[in-house]
């Protein structure tokens, strides 16, 4: 998850590429106006937040 206002949107669009030519799966979600600024990005990203923490923290 990235902001396409965040200072570091190209390292992670070409990372996002990398993963994808290696046939990494991942998500990859843009959200527009936000910048370098976790709570913007929590803002933007609503309920849909939940699902990574769902996610990373099933197995416990």
């Amino acid at each position: 998850v990235i902001g396409d206002r965040d200072e570091t949107f190209g390292n992670n669009r070409d990372f996002h590429a990398y993963l994808e030519g290696l046939g990494i799966p991942h998500d990859w979600i843009v959200l527009p106006g936000v910048g370098h600024d976790p709570f913007q990005v929590l803002t933007a990203l609503g309920d849909r937040q939940w699902a990574f923490y769902r996610a990373a923290f099933a197995h416990l």
